[in-house]
């Protein structure tokens, strides 16, 4: 069966530790004779113009839109099936890491941070950063197509996550994607507490979690809001497959 994995990020890169986690997702393509393509901004040329003008300073969602077109084109295309990763996902366990076969399938995300009263919780979703999608896919079309009306209709102000995780989890509580657990996401408090050696943070992921992450995206935007630091993301990616939960 012939694969695609397809990534996408503005050039150049904003920070240099997502280049290594590129190439973790190059590297885990090769190994398992997947087509790889990236792409850059150009990737938002297959939006609609109505919804690329109306949120043109909004590359979040615009990304959330453009992959799902770039998906189906990879579809179209002729390969069986397509696998989207985020750039800023790192892939911990290159051997190990396979891809959940069906016709459409989202990654998880357990969420860890504090909440009002100070203590941790964990707030367990779906997630856009990782997607794959086979031939005769009936979910990826609905999807888009649920995600492009929304953005010519709406009027107000939406959350850049809101075609991404919150669409695609309000989608999933209805109709049950399959889901690849072990395509994961670290919030900042459990990226701190693994580069630190352990926390409580880590400890609750673990427990969330019903497989240990294989696939992680590091949620660049934690760097852009300060959460976390270029050398945090760096300290986390050298260890590597040698990371233990």
């Amino acid at each position: 069966m012939s694969t695609l994995v397809l990534q996408s990020h503005m050039t150049p890169l904003p920070h240099s530790w997502i280049e290594q986690c590129l190439l973790s997702v190059r590297t885990w393509a090769r190994n398992r004779s997947f087509a790889y393509k990236f792409i850059g901004d150009e990737t938002f040329q297959l939006v609609d113009t109505l919804v690329r003008d109306r949120y043109k300073d909004r590359p979040v969602i615009l990304s959330d839109l453009a992959r799902l077109i770039e998906m189906q084109r990879g579809l179209k295309e002729g390969f069986n099936a397509v696998i989207w990763l985020d750039a800023d996902t790192l892939i911990l366990k290159t051997d190990a890491f396979h891809p959940l076969e069906s016709e459409f399938v989202v990654g998880r995300e357990h969420w860890i941070q504090e909440g009002n009263n100070g203590s941790l919780a964990a707030h367990s979703k779906v997630h856009n950063g990782y997607l794959y999608a086979q031939e005769g896919s009936v979910s990826l079309p609905f999807y888009a197509g649920v995600a492009s009306r929304f953005l010519k209709s709406q009027r107000g102000q939406i959350p850049d996550q809101f075609i991404g995780p919150k669409l695609l989890t309000a989608l999933h509580n209805v109709v049950q994607f399959e889901v690849q657990e072990t395509a994961a996401a670290f919030s900042p408090a459990v990226i701190k507490d693994i580069i630190n050696g352990g926390g409580p943070a880590q400890e609750l992921l673990i427990s969330c979690s019903k497989t240990l992450p294989e696939a992680v995206n590091l949620c660049a935007s934690s760097v852009r809001k300060g959460e976390l630091s270029d050398d945090d993301m760096l300290k986390l990616i050298q260890k590597g497959e040698s990371l233990v939960l």
